[in-house]
């Protein structure tokens, strides 16, 4: 009969100190929720041991939420390829110093939890990192490019092959052959729809196979882009053809003008001018 009392009892306080727990950690989450500061550390010192750990491991949760926040807005500030873990290091350490990580069982029970958000920092960082450094040498790579479909050098085969060289240095570890096509057929594209130089002289060398034995550009996938580009080339330099034509007839009458006007005006003037037009 004791036996049976004593058990009930302590179901009874088993059960009691669970909705302790229970309502302790929704008491938090409700505050978090709802913006509410979390409780006094007299006022929580002064409850129950299951209400406590229930209001500390629910506290202690938020509390990491809100460090891997701050810990990835800290670190995103760093220079790509920078060794962040002295500072994970030191924010962890900060972490571990508030209330909820005092208590030994709820400290156990919140160590993965910070160590999950700590990777996930790590796992942000590592995949930002990655993608601005791509950014750079991407960035990097195009402006020589541009240079050097300008200047002429990468119109050549030997150019080209130097240029696919680059792909060996450190600086360009993240990219490969595909990227550099791309970006060459986008500063091509430009190159091609200024006008700056004959569009058809660069797409003859876009005919060409790559040193590689690649075929040409031309004949990838981008060759409707290319040709666009260079059709819309051949009408700036038709345009601008057009208006230094006006503008030399303008000028020249200008001169027969003038000519005329002081009675210097002659056949032979008018006949050269006429041949100069044609």
């Amino acid at each position: 009969m004791l036996t049976r009392v004593s058990d009930s009892v302590n179901s009874q306080m088993i059960s009691n100190s669970r909705e302790q727990y229970s309502a302790a950690a929704t008491q938090r989450m409700q505050e978090d929720a709802e913006g509410t500061p979390r409780q006094a550390e007299d006022f929580v010192a002064q409850q129950s041991e299951s209400w406590r750990r229930g209001y500390l491991k629910a506290d202690g949760i938020i509390r990491v939420r809100d460090w891997q926040i701050e810990a990835a807005k800290e670190i995103a500030k760093a220079e790509p390829g920078t060794d962040i873990e002295p500072l994970i290091k030191e924010r962890m350490a900060a972490l571990t110093q508030n209330p909820e990580f005092q208590d030994p069982q709820v400290r156990k029970a919140l160590m993965p939890v910070a160590m999950r958000a700590a990777q996930q920092v790590r796992q942000q960082w590592q995949a930002d990192s990655m993608r601005e450094m791509l950014v750079r040498q991407k960035e990097s790579l195009t402006a020589i490019i541009r240079d050097g479909i300008k200047g002429g050098t990468f119109l050549t085969s030997e150019g080209m092959n130097g240029l696919y060289a680059m792909l060996d240095q450190e600086e360009y570890a993240y990219l490969n052959k595909r990227d550099v096509d791309e970006l060459y057929v986008e500063a091509a594209k430009e190159e091609l729809a200024a006008g700056n130089r004959d569009p058809q002289s660069i797409l003859a060398f876009l005919e060409q196979d790559r040193g590689d034995g690649q075929p040409g550009l031309m004949n990838t996938e981008h060759g409707d882009e290319l040709r666009a580009a260079a059709a819309a080339g051949a009408r700036v330099i038709a345009h601008r053809e057009d208006e230094a034509r006006k503008q030399a007839m303008a000028e020249a009458e200008w001169t027969l003008q003038g000519l005329a006007d002081r009675g210097q005006l002659t056949h032979k003037t008018i006949d050269t001018w006429a041949s100069n037009s044609a």
